[in-house]
């Protein structure tokens, strides 16, 4: 019951053509959070119904403040016009983040979805209509940039960060294509023998002009364009190969962690993957761990305990909660979440052990999941400090800079030479004293 994009433009372009308009004009460009995961969990007809409750929450939000359209997919757009039309602007977003508070219950499921929401001025008497719903759609990418369940207002260098995302994405295109991106493992260390029980992959990018260029700087821009499912087919084969060589060697009991996206996550196709990559390289599944930070967890609790509770009944791989504590995670579905390791995060770790109140944080942390039957692993270890108060704690892992930087393949055996294995036999060197590599922070 609302207009199409066709008409929204239409419309605009007379709006555009009054100069009276000018700076009594904006746009607002709404667009659902995560719209996708309802309709990979739920189903298109659950995802039918939910825009329509979204637009009937619209409608009754704009009343007759402006003039609302939904221009495709769960993207929505409303035409403000008026004296302090910024002030309207303002209002309306503030008014829909409230709306978007209350849960949707779809058959039975209840949830949570918010909306991204970026706003665009009609502020210069030369600009098409075209140009200002893009000023409106990069204010809207912006929002979802500064975490999402936001509005962000047009600024000129939005412009100018969407032509640099765009070189990044072609060029991403071609490392692909190309096989400049590789994997580099670092050591989970159990601090009580002081052997590696496994290592974390991490994906790096051989870039021909600039080097090295760590995942953190890439990933966003994959997550943004699609590109990090090809991204996160390419880590979990890989891996999974790497896992494989390894005990074709003798090394069972190695793990090997990979991080899963929030985006691949949720794609329909992940189990696939991963069940693909295990029947092709024939490693023991639960040797495998999947990754999933805090965060990801907590945007559909229901929905991700139960993909979870899937992923290690039909394919026997096991599951860590990366960077706990950094979240906003309920106790209870910690319980529900069938996870086999809990992550803490380096920002505690580096508050070690001079920060008293993250002492006990870390402490209550460890005890909480001993008390559950989880693995703890600690990110971020960089001093000997450190390393003495965590290892108090007992049966405790770590990984860090202070044992070693994430390396290539090839750099994996003089690690395993260096520490030995955990189950396999007693590890080289006394267990009473950690040799630190030359490192600043930790990966």
């Amino acid at each position: 019951g609302l207009r199409n994009r066709y008409a929204t433009l239409q419309s605009l372009r007379q709006d555009v053509s009054d100069p009276s308009n000018v700076g009594r004009l904006a746009i607002l460009f709404i667009d659902l959070d995560n719209f996708k995961t309802v309709n990979d969990t739920l189903g298109h007809n659950a995802g039918d119904i939910v825009l329509q409750m979204t637009a009937a929450r619209l409608a009754d939000t704009v009343g007759a403040t402006g003039v609302l359209s939904r221009i495709g997919g769960d993207e929505f757009v409303v035409i403000v016009k008026g004296g302090d039309v910024e002030r309207q602007a303002t209002q309306l977003a503030e008014t829909m983040r409230e709306v978007f508070e209350h849960p949707f219950d779809v058959r039975g499921t209840s949830f949570v979805l918010h909306a991204s929401i970026g706003i665009a001025l009609f502020s210069v008497g030369s600009e098409s209509e075209i140009d200002l719903l893009k000023k409106a759609d990069l204010a809207m990418y912006s929002a979802k940039d500064a975490g999402k369940n936001c509005y962000q207002f047009y600024a000129p260098h939005l412009s100018h960060r969407a032509d640099h995302l765009m070189q990044w994405e072609q060029q991403l295109r071609v490392a692909l294509n190309e096989r400049q991106l590789f994997l580099v493992y670092q050591p989970k260390i159990d601090l009580a023998r002081r052997c590696i029980t496994g290592f974390e992959a991490l994906v790096r990018w051989n870039h021909p002009q600039q080097g090295v260029i760590s995942a953190s700087e890439f990933i966003p821009v994959a997550e943004s364009t699609g590109l990090i499912v090809p991204i996160g087919d390419f880590v979990i084969h890989e891996a999974c190969k790497q896992l494989a060589s390894w005990q074709s060697q003798g090394y069972e009991t190695l793990s090997l962690a990979v991080n899963i996206s929030a985006v691949q996550f949720w794609r329909g196709d992940l189990y696939e993957t991963i069940a693909r990559a295990i029947e092709e390289t024939g490693i023991a599944a639960q040797r495998l761990e999947l990754e999933i930070t805090e965060t990801a967890m907590m945007e559909y609790p229901d929905l991700v305990s139960e993909k979870i509770a899937a992923l290690k009944k039909r394919l026997g791989v096991s599951i860590a909660l990366d960077d706990f504590g950094t979240g906003y995670s309920s106790l209870s579905y910690l319980n529900r979440f069938s996870v086999d390791t809990l992550k803490v995060d380096r920002s505690f770790v580096q508050a070690i052990p001079a920060d008293r109140s993250v002492c006990v944080m870390v402490s209550a942390i460890v005890n909480l999941a001993r008390s559950l039957g989880l693995t703890v692993v600690v990110e971020g270890t960089e001093t000997e400090e450190q390393i003495a108060w965590l290892s108090a704690l007992g049966n405790i892992q770590a990984q860090g800079f202070l044992f070693s930087r994430p390396v290539p393949a090839e750099g994996i055996p003089a690690l395993l030479e260096r520490f030995g294995v955990c189950g396999m036999r007693e590890p080289i060197g006394s267990p009473s004293r950690v040799v630190p590599s030359t490192s600043g922070q930790s990966a």
